[in-house]
């Protein structure tokens, strides 16, 4: 492995990862590919097969934990998780990567557990996390709001933590932007440069329902 590579995944210890010593899978088996192991596919849309770029080392000890997926059962579909769980803590041993994942504390949340509340503030908080990680965090899971006096405040992470995605959420002052936006007439003639949907539903999401006029799309009724 070159000096570079090191550099760029200061996680990686210099040594053959191409190697039945790492991968204890046959040399030129589905199992001996490193991106069948850290970046698995999944079909999307019924038709297109996408990688996962994230990279992670697979923790078939979080499936038992908490249910999430992994690529050994992936592969091993007539196994458990137990013993894909088993298989990693044999091949590798005590010293394997074993860090606390997000995982953990985005499900303690959703199952309403004591203290998850602290727990998904600080992820919330971490920038080393990426963002949609962050911005999941900031959700108030239905096991927790349950716990809630009626009318509480959502906001529950306090200050917005610097550097999140501002996909979530938007200043209430557009308000009225967006509700002059609802009210244009949408250009139908051909060859109308057309708004970018994700544009538009950013701009119209938090109009309430009851200021937009029918044509925009409000349902009729009462």
């Amino acid at each position: 492995m070159a000096a570079h590579e090191l550099k760029t995944f200061p996680g990686l210890r210099a040594k053959s990862y191409d190697s039945p010593a790492h991968h204890f899978h046959s040399p030129g088996s589905p199992g001996a590919l490193c991106v069948n192991c850290h970046m698995p596919a999944r079909k999307y849309m019924g038709i297109d097969a996408r990688r996962d770029h994230a990279i992670r080392i697979p923790r078939p000890d979080l499936t038992v934990k908490i249910g999430t997926p992994n690529v050994c059962s992936g592969c091993h579909a007539d196994r458990t998780p137990e013993w894909a769980a088993d298989a990693i803590a044999r091949w590798y041993g005590p010293d394997r990567r074993h860090e606390a994942h997000y995982g953990e504390v985005l499900a303690a949340g959703r199952a309403g557990q004591r203290g998850a509340e602290e727990s998904l503030l600080n992820l919330a908080r971490d920038s080393s996390e990426p963002a949609i990680v962050r911005a999941t965090a900031l959700e108030r899971p239905p096991a927790l709001r349950a716990r809630e006096p009626s009318g509480e405040r959502r906001g529950h992470a306090g200050p917005r933590p610097r550097g999140a995605d501002r996909c979530r959420g938007q200043p209430r002052a557009r308000s009225s932007r967006r509700a002059r936006v609802a009210r244009r007439p949408v250009a139908r003639r051909s060859g109308a440069r057309r708004p970018h949907r994700g544009g538009a539903c950013a701009l119209v999401r938090a109009v309430p329902i009851g200021s937009m006029p029918r044509s925009a799309g409000r349902p009729s009724g009462p």
